[in-house]
């Protein structure tokens, strides 16, 4: 799968990175910044953003509000987040936006929690999580 990967902390950029390749995915675009993946979720193919919650919330959330109002309305986004508070999780859901926490993620919680986001995207799809992900 075609991973954007758009986190601020440059350890757990690197830690993700290691846990998509271990996976057989390509994070196609590595960035630290909201603005920056937006635009490269507008101009290059991928599967799924998977972010960081301080790039997520970032000015009101306008990550999500532009992947949401673009042609990225049904792009599975998950955020790694380091503390699940219900106002975090309220307003992840407005945008159609999974979680997985940060404490103790390792691959195999990764691999898990990616099909679980790309099912809930896409309902009924089981052919495309196949083709997605290397059946264990």
């Amino acid at each position: 799968m075609r991973v954007l990967l758009a986190v601020q902390d440059p350890s757990r950029l690197e830690q993700l990175t290691s846990m998509l390749l271990d996976l057989g995915h390509d994070p196609v675009g590595r960035v630290m910044d909201s603005q920056e993946a937006a635009e490269l979720a507008d101009s290059t193919k991928i599967d799924m953003v998977l972010s960081g919650f301080p790039i997520l919330a970032k000015g009101g959330f306008a990550l999500l509000k532009q992947l949401r109002q673009s042609g990225n309305a049904v792009l599975p986004v998950l955020a790694v987040i380091p503390e699940l508070s219900p106002e975090a999780l309220k307003s992840l859901a407005k945008y159609k936006t999974c979680v997985i926490p940060a404490e103790g993620l390792d691959a195999r919680s990764l691999e898990i929690k990616m099909r679980e986001v790309v099912a809930w995207n896409n309902p009924g799809e089981d052919a495309l999580s196949r083709a997605y992900f290397k059946q264990g």
